[in-house]
Formats: C-alpha cells, sequence, structure tokens
C-alpha cells in the first residue's frame, strides 16, 4: 500500500475519479429520456410521446388536447355518448385559452357522484397541461344532454360554463 501514498500514483487515481465523473455527466446530459414517457398522476397513465414522432392525427381533430383517465368516467355510470359530450366541452374550454391546452387530465381517485334537488352530477378535479387544476362538474340529465363546469380550485369561481350540450346520436328520452 506505500504506492497509493506517493504522488504520483495519487494523481493518476484522482484524474481517473474525475475522467469518469465527466464521462458519467455528459452521457446523461446528451442521452436524456428520448422515449418521451411520462407518468401521470392524476389520471395514473403512462404517456408516450416521443420528440422524434409526429402527433397521431388519424380521425381525430390535430388541435384537440389528449385526454387522460376520462374512460374512469364509465365506471360512474356516464355513457360513452355522454363521454364524448364531455371531451368536446374540454375541447371548447381549451382552445379558447391562450395558448391552447394540450393536455386535459382527470383525478380518476377523486370522482365522486352527487346528488342534488334531483339532479345528477359527477365531480372531480382536473389539470390542465400538467400544471393547472379545477374543479369539474358535470351535470348529465338523461342521455342526451350534459353541462360542463369548471371551476377555480382556490377562489371556488366559475371559470368556464359549456351550457347544456345536446349529445349527437342520443334517443329521445
Amino acid at each position: 500500500m506505500e504506492f497509493l501514498r506517493q504522488p504520483r500514483t495519487q494523481i493518476i487515481i484522482g484524474i481517473s475519479i474525475l475522467i469518469g465523473l465527466i464521462i458519467v455527466v455528459v452521457l446523461n446530459v446528451f442521452s436524456g429520456d428520448q422515449s418521451g414517457q411520462y407518468y401521470d398522476k392524476p389520471s395514473g397513465e403512462t404517456v408516450s410521446d416521443p420528440s422524434w414522432k409526429t402527433r397521431d392525427s388519424y380521425a381525430t381533430n390535430d388541435n384537440q388536447p389528449i385526454y387522460l383517465g376520462f374512460s374512469t368516467l364509465l365506471d360512474y355510470g356516464m355513457t360513452q355518448n355522454q363521454m364524448s359530450g364531455v371531451r368536446y366541452a374540454f375541447y371548447q374550454f381549451a382552445k379558447q385559452q391562450n395558448p391552447p391546452i394540450k393536455e386535459v387530465s382527470i383525478y380518476v381517485k377523486e370522482i365522486r357522484q352527487v346528488t342534488e334537488n334531483g339532479n345528477q352530477y359527477l365531480e372531480f378535479k382536473v389539470r390542465t397541461d400538467r400544471k393547472t387544476d379545477y374543479r369539474a362538474r358535470i351535470e348529465y340529465t338523461g342521455l342526451n344532454a350534459i353541462t360542463l363546469h369548471l371551476y377555480d380550485i382556490k377562489t371556488n369561481a366559475e371559470v368556464y360554463n359549456s351550457g347544456s350540450l345536446n349529445l349527437p346520436g342520443a334517443t329521445a328520452n
């Protein structure tokens, strides 16, 4: 172990460690996460959006946001047609924002059914573009109409009201 105490050996070991650290840092900086995958906490879904791939737009409007956790609404008695209406209402809200919202994610563990004065509602928290939270309230009356209300989380002020949306393809009650 006498050779470890020699200044020349200590310098060589020090330089080797420094070069190794530089290599690790450079590889981490330049490799990054090329998969574009991330975990969306509110919805519990893993999203894959690689930077090298263009967004899928077959049979969709290119400006439509990504909807995460929306299929969970079906577990609370909402029909496919009603869920499409909710997506449409969020799309109308999204395109009014500047810049337009690109992602809408439901906090799936916070969905609750509410009945007030004979009307049925679904309430939940929703996050847009991974940063802004709102409280959402969906009123659905029968199979042919829904209304989306969005409220500011802090002030509880209504920031959006879709008005009653008649759903295409719904049958009369």
